[in-house]
């Protein structure tokens, strides 16, 4: 159980370094399941940030073109 808790925890660094640390297995195995599950909604969440900005810029370009084909 250690060498896999080492193993997710060293591959998903957090930046935080607190000399905290879970001492029961359970404990171990929420963490690294909190840790995965962190990450993809992190990453989720920042996907859709870009996608957003991405589709709105897209947006204020069609309407600047629109915009000058009607003062044309």
């Amino acid at each position: 159980m250690d060498a896999i808790y080492f193993c997710v925890v060293s591959l998903i660094p957090t930046g935080v370094e607190t000399n905290l640390y879970p001492s029961t297995d359970l404990g171990k195995v929420f963490t690294m399941i909190y840790l995965v599950v962190g990450t993809g909604v992190m990453f989720i969440t920042l996907l859709t940030l870009g996608k957003t900005m991405i589709n709105a810029e897209a947006l204020e370009e069609k309407r600047n073109k629109l915009r000058d084909k009607a003062k044309k």
